[in-house]
C-alpha cells in the first residue's frame, strides 16, 4: 500500500489492502461483506487472482481444484458480491487468458473440470477455465446490459510467479526467452489501464484482448448462450453449497 500510495499521482486517492482467503466460498464472501459494510463503490472492478496447478496439494478446503476455485468460481462470487456496489455504466476487466483456443476437449469434458467430476485435471484445468471465463463474462452481460465487461490475457510478463510455478531449471529457460519479448510490471499494467478505460469498450458489452493484448475473438464456446447459462447455474450451486 505504502510503495502504491507514494506512486500515485494525485494525492486524493486511497488505496487500501485486505486479506482473505479467495480459495474458499466463504473467503470471498467475507471480503465483499467487509467491502460493502465499508460503503464502496466502484467504477472499475479488476479480476486476476489466480494459479497454475498444484500437484502436490491439488484442492481447497472447500475440496475443489485450485485451479477452477481461483480462476472461475472465486471471481464469480466476488463479481456477484461487488455487482450491487458498481456504479452506473461499470466496467469489468477479468485478467486470464482470453481468447486462447479452445482445448481439444468435447464440451461435456470442459463440464467434467469446472464442475469437479475430472477429480484431477492437472494442467488439463487452464484452458478449460480459460474459456469458460470467457463464457461467464458474456453470460454475465446478457444479466447485467448496463455493465461494460472486458476478457483480456495478461500478456507475456517476466515476473517471480514463473520460478515459484516451475522447477529452477524450466524457470531459467523460461525467463530468458520471455525476456526477449515481455513487457515490465509497470508496462503490462499501463496497457491494462488504458484497455480499461478506453471509449472503444463502450461499443460492444463485451470485449477480448489477446497476449499482445490485441482486440480479437475468442474461442467459439464463449459464444454458446446454453453453455454460458449452464456455468453460471452450476457456479451458484457450487457457492451456494459450501457458504
Amino acid at each position: 500500500v505504502k510503495s502504491m500510495e507514494a506512486a500515485a499521482r494525485s494525492k486524493t486517492q486511497r488505496f487500501k489492502a485486505h486479506s482473505h482467503d479467495l480459495f474458499t466460498v466463504r473467503g470471498c464472501q467475507r471480503f465483499v461483506a467487509q467491502l460493502s459494510a465499508e460503503g464502496e463503490s466502484f467504477d472499475y472492478v479488476v479480476l486476476t487472482v489466480g494459479m497454475w496447478p498444484d500437484p502436490k496439494n491439488p484442492y481447497t478446503a472447500d475440496g475443489i481444484n485450485k485451479v477452477v476455485a481461483l480462476d472461475v468460481l472465486a471471481r464469480f462470487v466476488v463479481f456477484e458480491g461487488v455487482r450491487p456496489l458498481l456504479k452506473d455504466g461499470a466496467r469489468v476487466m477479468n485478467v486470464l487468458a482470453s481468447t486462447m483456443m479452445s482445448p481439444p476437449l468435447s464440451t461435456d469434458d470442459i463440464k467434467a473440470v469446472i464442475s469437479g467430476k475430472n477429480k484431477n485435471p492437472g494442467f488439463g484445468a487452464l484452458l478449460p477455465c480459460a474459456v469458460t471465463a470467457d463464457a461467464l463474462l458474456q453470460h454475465a452481460y446478457l444479466r447485467y446490459p448496463s455493465i461494460r465487461f472486458i476478457g483480456v490475457h495478461p500478456g507475456i510478463v517476466v515476473t517471480d510467479v514463473v520460478r515459484s510455478s516451475f522447477p529452477s531449471w524450466v524457470a531459467d529457460v523460461l525467463q530468458i526467452g520471455m525476456k526477449l519479448i515481455a513487457m515490465s510490471d509497470e508496462e503490462c499494467g499501463s496497457v491494462h489501464v488504458n484497455i480499461l478505460t478506453s471509449p472503444n469498450v463502450e461499443k460492444r458489452g463485451v470485449s477480448y484482448f489477446n497476449y499482445m493484448l490485441e482486440g480479437r475473438e475468442t474461442a467459439k464456446i464463449a459464444y454458446d448462450e446454453e453453455y454460458g447459462k449452464w456455468v453460471w447455474e452450476t457456479l451458484l450451486d457450487i457457492a451456494a453449497e459450501h457458504a
